[in-house]
């Protein structure tokens, strides 16, 4: 599965995009190897299912990251962590399989998702879509891109500026009643539930959607890393619930106080709107979701 390179030479983190295309299509020919397929599905507790296909993928990309960039730190959700990362500038942030529960179930709402955070900033991000081939890159500051049916073209985050006209991005399998609440006060236009962080975040890029929100507990850094990342290179605007940047390569890779992303034009209120809403049901600023 080849993936051509949208950026000039010569621009800013071009080697690495390349490289990371290049892994990528290895990547997605492995994950695609199990999907529809009786494969065997553990459980890290609960909701959080892993297969196979999570485990080879994340090998193979953490090994290719480490042959190309041996001085970069590396955090992935099937790798053991460590702290050598965090005296790192440089580290890659890696989710193999994020819709692992879509995966599951045969429905091609899982991505590959790797990031690159220079000190604590999102400054690549890149997620595939194995099945279909759709592919999104962004680079703040340069460009964000879709590459979609053999086609590749810049995105650009919306432009609708009123709750009541923008349309909303939220989880298919973790939907809360705190999440719900939030849909149904917000008053959108609509809402589209599906699975996969990086799928809800490509939406918002191109303008399919105006925001996408995670108000609760279980999201990591492997989860928003690249997405913040193709997002802002959109002109889209990402924050916690509570309006805080986020930063990454941190000790605690728990993302505590979730996400709001967004076309940026309502983007406080979106916040005033859930931080509310996050109040009522008992959750605030200081401690978040934990």
């Amino acid at each position: 599965m080849p993936i051509a390179n949208p950026m000039p030479k010569g621009a800013w983190l071009h080697r690495e995009t390349d490289t990371v295309l290049g892994i990528l299509g290895t990547a997605g020919d492995i994950v695609s190897g199990y999907f529809a397929k009786d494969t065997d599905v553990e459980f890290k507790n609960i909701d959080e299912p892993v297969t196979v296909a999570d485990r080879e993928c994340s090998a193979f990309i953490t090994s290719s990251l480490r042959n190309a960039f041996p001085n970069d730190g590396i955090l992935s959700e099937e790798e053991p962590d460590t702290t050598e990362r965090l005296s790192k500038e440089r580290v890659w942030i890696i989710d193999p399989l994020d819709g692992t529960q879509e995966f599951v179930i045969g429905l091609p709402q899982f991505v590959i998702m790797v990031g690159l955070a220079l000190h604590g900033k999102p400054c690549l991000g890149i997620v595939l879509q194995p099945t279909s081939g759709l592919v999104y890159i962004g680079v703040p500051g340069v460009d964000a891109w879709v590459h979609r049916d053999g086609c590749t073209l810049s995105v650009r985050a919306g432009h609708r500026d009123e709750l009541s006209r923008m349309r909303a991005a939220v989880s298919r399998s973790h939907l809360t009643a705190l999440m719900e609440t939030c849909l149904d006060d917000a008053g959108f236009a609509e809402h589209k539930r599906i699975g996969s962080a990086g799928l809800k975040a490509g939406l918002v890029a191109e303008g399919r959607a105006d925001c996408w929100f995670h108000a609760s507990i279980g999201l990591k850094e492997w989860d928003v890393c690249a997405p913040h990342a193709i997002l802002e290179a959109a002109g889209a605007t990402v924050t916690d619930c509570w309006g805080r940047d986020r930063r990454y390569n941190q000790a605690d890779y728990h993302l505590r106080h979730g996400v709001i992303a967004s076309n940026g034009r309502r983007h406080a209120q979106l916040i005033d709107h859930i931080s509310r809403v996050c109040a009522d049901h008992g959750f605030h600023r200081d401690n978040g979701f934990a």
